[in-house]
């Protein structure tokens, strides 16, 4: 299945789970599933600026791009969950092609807009290889 065709089923997902409890039940049955990456959590490849703490390792493997990745949040390890489904052995272009666009249809009762916008959205730009300005 391609990112657009995966992003869609994710939009789609997100808005029949209309309710912040039932988003919030989902994203923990994602973090369980998350494979826990204890050797990640450190300062070094932790994501600054977010209240919860986000470790990601990328490594460019010609032409895809393949990353490791942990939170100390349930809920964010869900969202990390469908990162990697979303953008692991994509091509760099094609994960700059297709940012995690579900993420707008996940209540803010569930994920703060400071943690989409400080954490999750920092991931992905390093997942896509984007320096900010």
């Amino acid at each position: 299945m391609k990112i657009e065709e995966k992003q869609l089923k994710y939009q789609k997902y997100f808005d029949l789970l209309d309710d912040p409890l039932s988003q919030s039940e989902y994203l923990i049955q994602l973090g369980l599933k998350h494979k826990k990456e204890p050797e990640l959590q450190t300062d070094y490849f932790r994501i600054e600026g977010c209240k919860t703490a986000i470790w990601i390792k990328t490594s460019e493997n010609t032409p895809t791009v393949s990353f490791q990745c942990d939170s100390d949040s349930l809920l964010v390890k869900g969202i990390l969950s469908i990162y990697e489904d979303l953008y692991q052995r994509c091509s760099q272009e094609q994960i700059q092609s297709h940012p995690p666009a579900f993420l707008e249809k996940i209540s803010e009762d569930v994920i703060y807009p400071e943690i989409k916008r400080n954490g999750l959205l920092k991931c992905y730009k390093k997942i896509a290889h984007i320096t900010s300005n």
